[in-house]
């Protein structure tokens, strides 16, 4: 977990007080009925954020307003989440939309109805039990800097069928044209990932893009006291910066989006 994480979880920490979020009942209680809820948050603001074409942060805000509302006040395990998906899509709606301009509501609904499935087949083959041994190869592989899906895939986990099609939903909803994927012969760091879509969400504006520059040179130079073992990812980082500074964000979210 880099700083900039850490940063974002410490400022959600005092926004929070006084004010329960499922979250804290993670970190605090462990509760048992919160299998998934994080992963269905982040899968749901990417069905939102492709179907409306925007990357804004309050779209995350909205949807983990509406998880802790699902959560709080409806008491919804994950088991329960699986069991509603109109209620799921309805409490969404209700927030997303008090936060950014929703073209057609209907349609965005049964879009999320329609993606919720797939967000509970990766989540069901990642985690089948709420106290499954996997859940230590999935905390590693989360944190894995080279390759999350392959830690998961050799320890018997392999979800790269149902996270191709759940690319491919996301295609379809956001009006892209839907191409088979195309098999790449390196697999992209979260982390690298990680700053692509904080550029994004972000507009791209001047100050994401020189605190990116700053960041993807700190990671070089802490990557450069273990070459070559990290060639790979090095490479991916100057590759990444280059881009930056000429300013291609087309070609930057075609390579690493």
């Amino acid at each position: 977990m880099d700083a900039k994480y850490n940063t974002q979880i410490n400022k959600h920490e005092i926004w929070a007080i006084g004010k329960k979020k499922y979250s804290d009942y993670i970190i605090m209680e462990k509760d048992a009925r919160l299998k998934g809820y994080a992963l269905v948050h982040g899968l749901l603001a990417l069905i939102v954020a492709n179907h409306e074409s925007t990357y804004h942060p309050s779209v995350g805000h909205a949807i983990g307003d509406a998880m802790d509302s699902l959560f709080l006040n409806q008491n919804m395990s994950y088991d329960r989440l699986k069991e509603n998906p109109d209620m799921i899509a309805q409490f969404v709606i209700n927030h997303v939309t008090k936060e950014i301009p929703v073209a057609d509501e209907e349609k965005l609904k049964q879009a999320i109805k329609r993606g919720l499935p797939l967000i509970f087949k990766i989540i069901d083959k990642m985690w089948p039990e709420p106290n499954h041994p996997n859940l230590k190869v999935i905390g590693k592989a989360l944190h894995e800097v080279d390759d999350p899906v392959g830690i998961l895939k050799r320890n018997g986990i392999d979800i790269e069928p149902e996270l191709e099609e759940f690319r491919q939903f996301l295609a379809e909803i956001s009006g892209k044209k839907i191409e088979p994927k195309k098999p790449k012969p390196q697999t992209i760091s979260p982390e690298v990932l990680a700053i692509v879509m904080g550029l994004k969400f972000a507009g791209y504006s001047e100050e994401a893009l020189k605190k990116a520059e700053e960041e993807i040179l700190s990671k070089i130079d802490s990557l450069l006291d273990n070459y070559p073992e990290t060639t790979q990812l090095i490479g991916h980082y100057a590759a990444l910066l280059r881009l930056i500074q000429r300013k291609e964000f087309e070609r930057l979210e075609e390579l690493f989006g």
